[in-house]
This record gives C-alpha cells, structure tokens and sequence, in this order.
C-alpha cells in the first residue's frame, strides 16, 4: 500500500517512480497529487515491474501536461490504463525519446485510459510485448508522433499477441520523423488506422518500414497515404498471409539500411502473389534488392521504374533467392548499366530464363568475392538474360545445380574473372546436369587468379570455350587449382590446352567416366599442392588410357602423386618429367598407385630422383609385373601411420628390383 501518502497534495516537481514492488496491489494514495514533473533521463512517470499491480486508479487526480515520458512496464496483472484518463499531452525522454512507453504487461487488455491525450507527441509512440492488448482504442487523440532519440523510432507496435486493430492511431497525420515497425502482432489482420501517415523517416539502423512477423496480416492498404520519398529501407517479411502489397503505391523511392545496407528486403512472405504495390518507385535504389524466399510469387512485375540499383554491406546488389513459383525477371528490365555489387539468382525452382537483367553491363562483387551467383534453379534453361554484362567481372562466376541449362550461351562478353575470397575460385561450374557446351565462357582470356572447376555437369562432353584462358591460380580453402571431377559424359580436356606455366596449386582429374586421355594439359609445366598436400591426383575414370597430356610436368612435385582406379589405364608414360614428389598431408603418402587394374608398368616414373619423403604405396594393381621405373629413388620416408613401403596385392607381381637403389 501506498496510502500513507495520502497527505501528498497538488504539484510534484519531479517525476514519480513506482518500480519492483512485488506485491503492490494499487497505487491509492497517490490521489492527492494533480501534476506532476520530470527526472533528468525526461522521465514523468514509470510504473515497472510490479507484479501484483492490478490499478493506476491512484493517478486519476493528475491532470494537464506531463512535460516528460510515461513507462508502463513490466506489471504483469495490469489489465487497464483507468487512472490516467486526465492527462491531456506528454513530452518525452531525454534519454530515449519515447513519450508513451506501454511494455510488457500482460494482462493488459486496454489503453483507454489514455483516452485523455490530445495532440502531438514530441517522442516516440510504444506498445511491445501487452499479451492480452486487442485494440489502441484510446489513442485517438494524438495527431502526431515524433521519434525517439536511441533507436529512431516514431511507432513501435510488437509482439501483442491478441491486437487486432490499430484504428485508435487514426487521428496521426502528416509526417513520422522516424520509422514505423509492425512487429509480431499474432492477430492483427491489417493496418487500417496508419492512412493518416503521409511520409515516413528511418530509425537508427536505417529502416523506414519494417512489417515483421504478423501472422494473419492480409493487408497493408492503411499505408496508402504513405506518398513521396522513404528515407531508409523498406522491409516486409514473415506476414504469413499478406498476398499483395496493394498500399505501398505511393512510395517513389526507397534508402537504405545502415545496419544491412538493403533497400528493399520482402522475405518469407508464403502467400504474396504479387509485387505490384511497389510500383510507384521509381529510379535508384542505392542499397541491394533482396527478394527471399516468398513461396507464391510468379513474377517481378511492379518494378518496372527501377532504372538502378546498388549494393548492401555485404558487396550484394540484386538477390532473388528461394521463390518456388517465381517464373520471370522481366519487371527488372529497367535496371541499366552497372550494378556495384553481386548479382544471385539461387533456388528459384520455376525460373525458366534470366530475360530482363540485359540491360546490366558491368556487375561488381560481394563480401565473399562472387560477382554471379545462378544457383539451383531447376527449370532454367537460359542465361541468355546477362548477355548485356561486359568485360570484367572482379569476383568469381558460380553456375551451380541448374539441373536443365544446357549451355552457357549468354557470358559470352565476359573478358576476364577474379576470384572468390571465401572459397578462392574464379570459375565453378557444378551439378549442371543438362549442360552440354561451355562455349559461353569463349571470351575469356588471360589469367584466372582463383581456380577453375567442373564438377557433376553430367552431359557435359568437352571444356571447348576455355582456350582463351592461359593461367589459372588455386582455390584458397581446397588450394586446387583445376578440378574437373564426375562428369560422367566429358570425353576431352582441349579445352585447357591454352593454360600454360604454372598451376600453383593442385591438379585433381575425378571420376569422369568417357574421358580417355588428358590431352589439352600438354602446356602445365609444374604443379603446387593443395590444401591435403596433394600434387596430381587421377582417380576414378573408368576409361582413362593415358597420362601423356601431363608430358609437359617437369621437376619438383610439391605434394602427393596419386594414381587410382582407373580401370584402362595401362601406364603412367606422360609423367617421365617428374623429377621429385613431397608428400600428402592427411596420410604422408609421397606416392600411391592403387587399384590399376589395366596398368602394367611403372616406368613412367623413371626420372624421379632421390627421396621420397612419404610412404610408397602399390595397392591392388593386377597386371603390374615389376618395379621397374623406381630405380631413381634412393630413400623412403614413411607415412602418418608408419608405413614406408607397402606392397600389397599385386597379384602379377614377380620382382622388387625397381627399388634397389
């Protein structure tokens, strides 16, 4: 009980602060006091975390203006605001910046009591986490809003689980100075009460709109007066039912995120059909175009006005990713020239074709070091769409998991690739199973500063369209430099014959079923080692018959020699110009040849010299008679597990004299 203050009558020049009385059941005794001041953080009154509270009837005799903020919070039995119904205006914390502060208080179920309040609010406006809270009757009266000082914030409206209406903001006109976020309110089906607002600023982090996580949100028509320029980003995501954004016509043009750096972010929107409330913006977006993850979206139509975009923090300019029924780009047809930042078009599983990025001539690169991403779009059958890009591109070409593109007809005006800084490749060319030609990558010249990789493109018969590349670098996390692997249809690697010098890192040719030769590798002429130690690696390739194309291999191999599993091949001729093997990392092996079933002779490394420093396997090899080849070497090392030689089931073997020296 507060009822020995009884006695307090009229002014009191500072603010009052009820806060942390467990079993406070009221404030009677409070009746006497008829205004009231403000603290130096620009508070009026906070009523916090009493959780026995159940009445602010104990305010009813304060009347007129409190010059700073009012805090409710944290009273878990609070059900009404009745007691506060004489207060006429608010001013706001100096802290920051709310002028009505309503958190946390679960029983609440009305804010009638505020019915009183008229005019302009100088702060912010915040409702957050009232459980029971159904509607913002009482609000009527306020006609304007201004922000807070901490987070930019002019309306705050969050996680009220059985709000269904915001009608009691009708009377808020003109302009928010800051942004306006609709957070996780579980039942609020629309925004009618929002028409009022005719312009919007952006909070702290950069956001002007931020509508979040309302379940049964169908509608965002209360925004409809909502005209001109925002200044920060606009993001809607995670409204489970919102199949438009009819309301948003009014917006001619969109800032930035500071926080992300996005423009326009609509994710996670299962039942948006459309985005054609977006059609009133008009010219640049300055950060990226995220469009994520909204299940029912055919198409791009409502962004015809864009003419230019730009990049979030993380390097990215346009992002469509994860649209399950998304079947055309065309309403970006009006982006021109260049984008700063990447471009990624990814699990987009109806897309058929990239036509309206073509007026894109130049892309940038992202935080990871990706220029173009076009990942795991199942129905794609074009690139034909970025036919429009020229020149450099400063980061890495991803086409990954497009299980119908055939070709790669559209990058033909691509000049030159740099590399990614996450993974170190320039070009990765994976899980493609449709693809037929490289061809598209003709205009390629000159040095690759990252890898190259080919990997599971299973129709894919030859690397024709490469022979314009005449260097290539490694991977920074595998240290390969060229992987052609599983490509069960590749019947040639000629593709490769303009790469000359130096691969600095490893060499890994893998489970490519119709390859029969390395032809087209005539111009390596040594060889790094990648991230496991490995040098050249040959394994899997069903009808493989000769290593000549690796003829141009001189000296020092850094890493591992590993010859395996490939069923024709019937000697190692090519590899003469070795003259020395290191070892691998994850085993300590210098040189494995395991599983030949065709090979018949070593002699294809009769110039290595001296040590190996690793262990010496021969594992499996049928038709292998002798070790005639090894002569040159004259110590063995071991590997991790201990092992210098082993020799083990050669079933043809008759003589160990190849390793007398």
């Amino acid at each position: 009980s507060l009822e020995g203050l009884g006695g307090v009558k009229g002014s009191v020049p500072g603010s009052v602060s009820i806060k942390n009385n467990g079993r406070l059941v009221s404030l009677r005794g409070l009746e006497g006091i008829d205004s009231v001041g403000r603290d130096i953080d620009g508070y009026s009154i906070v009523i916090d975390n009493n959780g026995a509270l159940q009445s602010l009837e104990g305010l009813r005799g304060v009347r007129g203006s409190l010059p700073g903020s009012l805090v409710i919070q944290n009273n878990s039995n609070l059900a009404s605001l009745h007691g506060l119904e004489a207060i006429e205006s608010l001013g706001k914390s100096s802290l920051h910046g709310t002028s009505i502060f309503i958190n946390g208080n679960g029983a609440l179920q009305s804010v009638g009591g505020l019915r009183g309040v008229r005019g302009s609010l100088p702060g912010s406006l915040w409702f957050e986490n009232n459980g029971k809270l159904v509607s913002l009757q009482g609000l009527e009266g306020i006609d304007s809003v201004g922000k807070s000082l901490q987070s930019g914030t002019s309306i705050f409206i969050g996680s009220n689980n059985a709000l269904q209406s915001l009608e009691g903001l009708r009377g808020v006109k003109g302009t928010l100075p800051g942004c306006l976020w609709i957070w996780f309110n579980g039942k609020l089906a629309s925004l009618r009460g929002l028409e009022g607002v005719k312009s919007v600023g952006q909070c702290a982090e950069g956001v002007s709109i931020d509508i979040y996580g309302n379940a049964v949100l169908q509608s965002l028509r209360g925004l409809a007066g909502v005209r001109g320029a925002l200044l920060g980003g606009l993001w809607i995501w995670k409204n489970g039912r919102l199949s438009s954004l009819h309301g948003l016509e009014g917006i001619e043009s969109v800032g930035k995120d500071r926080d992300y750096g996005s423009s326009v972010y609509i994710g996670y929107e299962g039942a948006l059909q459309s985005l054609e409330g977006l059609g009133g913006i008009r010219g640049t977006l300055p950060g990226c175009f995220w469009l994520h993850r909204n299940e029912q979206i055919v198409s791009l139509n409502g962004l015809e006005g864009i003419d230019s975009i730009g990049k979030d923090l993380g390097g990215y300019s346009i992002v469509i990713d994860g649209n399950a029924a998304l079947q055309s780009l065309e309403g970006l047809g009006g982006v021109k020239g260049s984008v700063p930042g990447s471009v990624s078009i990814k699990n987009n599983g109806r897309l058929v074709s990239l036509r309206g990025l073509e007026g894109i001539d130049s892309v940038g690169r992202d935080i990871d070091g990706y220029s173009i991403v076009i990942d795991n779009n199942g129905a794609l059958q074009s690139l034909e769409g970025l036919r429009g890009v020229r020149g450099s591109l400063p980061g890495s070409l991803v086409i990954q998991n497009n299980s119908n593109l055939a070709s790669l007809h559209g990058l033909e005006a691509i000049e030159s690739l740099g590399k990614s800084s996450l993974h170190g490749t320039s070009i990765f060319i994976n899980g493609n199973g449709a693809l037929q030609s490289v061809g598209g990558l003709r205009g390629v010249r000159g040095s690759l500063p990252g890898s190259l990789w080919f990997e599971n493109n299973g129709k894919l018969v030859s690397l024709q369209g490469l022979e314009g590349i005449d260097s290539v670098g490694k991977s920074l996390q595998s240290g390969t430099s060229i992987f052609i692997g599983s490509n069960n249809a590749l019947q040639s690697l000629e593709g490769l014959r303009g790469v000359k010098g130096t691969l600095p890192g490893c060499l890994w040719i893998w489970f490519n079923g119709k390859l029969a030769s390395l032809r087209g590798l005539e111009g390596v002429k040594s060889v790094g080692q990648c991230a496991e130690g490995v040098s050249i690696d040959i394994y899997g390739n069903a009808v493989l018959q000769s290593l000549r194309g690796l003829a141009g291999v001189r000296g020092a191999l850094l890493g591992g020699l590993w010859i395996w599993k490939n069923g024709r091949l019937s000697s190692l001729h090519g590899l003469e110009g070795i003259e020395s093997v290191g070892k691998d990392r994850d085993y300590g092996s210098s040189v494995y040849i395991g599983y030949e079933g065709a090979l018949q002779s070593l002699e294809g490394l009769g110039g290595i010299r001296g040590t190996l420093p690793g262990c010496f396997w021969l594992h499996r090899n049928e038709q292998i008679v002798s070790l005639n080849g090894l002569e040159g070497i004259d110590s063995i090392g071991k590997d991790l597990g201990g092992y210098s030689i082993v020799i083990d089931g050669n079933a043809a073997l008759q003589s160990l004299e190849g390793l007398g020296g």
